[in-house]
């Protein structure tokens, strides 16, 4: 019982693993034992009972192969059957006798590997050439002989030397270039100074945002509010109302620059701001903010007015020019034999338009001081 068992196990191991166990050969040849120096030589390796469906991993690739032997070109694998050939084109760089090294050879299939190894082939290597122009002339080679190095000409130095140079020179030039060119051009014009309402509405902001009166500063915080109207009617009007009493601002020229109703509510400011700085006068908090919503209101609406003026004077003027422009007198020569002379025009002078750009209006100028505060009465 026990013999039976031992033969059906070896059985089954013979089934299982001596199936998968494959042999090949290989060997290889050169083209020529004897060889000289920058001649070619060619090796070819002979594979037979390759089994079915195996990968080759060889020499061919350029791998194992030692100086003085140098692989030039591989040809692809020939397969025929079972059989393959592979062929190989080198090149010898040195003299002496050496050996074409012993190579292995592995067959590949799944998780097996075969491996098969050549034989060495021993060949020989001369410096010497023989002349394929049948005169018997040789030509001496001497590959393990130095080689000479020729040391640059000037001119080589030259171009190494002067390119860098050049280079260099050429960017500062372009660059001065420019820089010239640039100061040839005109200054660009500098920007319009800000209108006098933008810096009515900017310092009211500041005085609101200040809030002296929360801190018991009701002088300064009259002070600053009549300061900034003053210095906007200066701006704007050209009347110098900073060095102005209470009582010379009542006078009728002022009247006809404010208008009536504006200049009643300015003078009622001044008269608030008097009895604070020299009566000691009390006023409520939200009378002060009220004060400063008024001094916006009258920016605004002196802007406006201010505006409506120039529009008018402007549109008198263009209508004067027309009808100016109107009165050219063209004299024509009468019709006859007589050798005629030019027509005579007289034009008026005219003075060329100052402005060229569209002209920014005095409403857009308050439209963006107001922008992002309180919308103001």
């Amino acid at each position: 019982m026990r013999l039976s068992s031992l033969l059906r196990i070896l059985f089954v191991s013979l089934v299982l693993f001596g199936a998968q166990t494959y042999a090949f050969n290989a060997s290889a040849r050169v083209s020529k034992t004897s060889t000289a120096v920058a001649e070619s030589l060619t090796i070819r390796i002979d594979l037979s009972d390759i089994p079915q469906n195996a990968t080759l991993v060889g020499p061919w690739g350029g791998v194992g192969w030692e100086n003085p032997i140098v692989l030039l070109q591989s040809f692809p694998m020939q397969s025929k059957g079972s059989d393959a050939t592979w062929t190989g084109v080198f090149a010898v760089i040195d003299t002496g006798n050496y050996r074409v090294p012993a190579f292995d050879i592995y067959a590949i299939r799944g998780s097996d590997t075969t491996k098969c190894k050549t034989t060495s082939i021993p060949i020989s290597i001369h410096s010497t050439l023989k002349s394929q122009n049948g005169q018997g002339i040789d030509t001496l080679l001497k590959p393990d002989k130095p080689v000479k190095k020729i040391p640059p000409s000037v001119w080589e130095w030259l171009f190494w030397i002067g390119t860098p140079i050049f280079l260099a020179a050429l960017v500062y030039g372009i660059i001065k270039y420019r820089a010239y060119r640039k100061s040839l051009l005109p200054p660009p014009p500098p920007p319009p100074p800000p209108s006098p309402e933008k810096v009515a509405f900017a310092r009211l902001s500041e005085i609101r945002a200040e809030a002296k009166w929360q801190l018991g500063e009701l002088k300064d915080f009259q002070t600053d509010l009549v300061d900034c109207l003053k210095v906007y009617i200066d701006n704007r009007f050209g009347y110098d109302a900073r060095e102005k009493t209470t009582s010379d601002l009542r006078e009728r020229e002022v009247i006809t620059i404010l208008g009536e109703n504006e200049h009643r509510l300015f003078i009622a400011l001044l008269s608030i701001a008097d009895e604070v700085k020299f009566a000691r006068g009390e006023i409520a908090a939200n009378r002060c903010q009220e004060a400063v919503k008024e001094g916006e209101q009258l920016v605004g609406t002196w802007g406006i007015r201010w505006q409506q003026t120039q529009d008018a004077l402007q549109a008198a003027l263009d209508k004067e020019r027309a009808a100016h422009k109107a009165k050219v007198v063209i004299a024509v020569p009468p019709t006859h034999s007589v050798p005629m002379e030019p027509s005579l025009i007289t034009l008026p002078e005219v003075e060329p338009p100052t402005q060229t750009t569209p002209k920014r209006t005095l409403l857009d100028d308050i439209r963006d001081s107001k922008e992002g505060g309180e919308t103001q009465p």
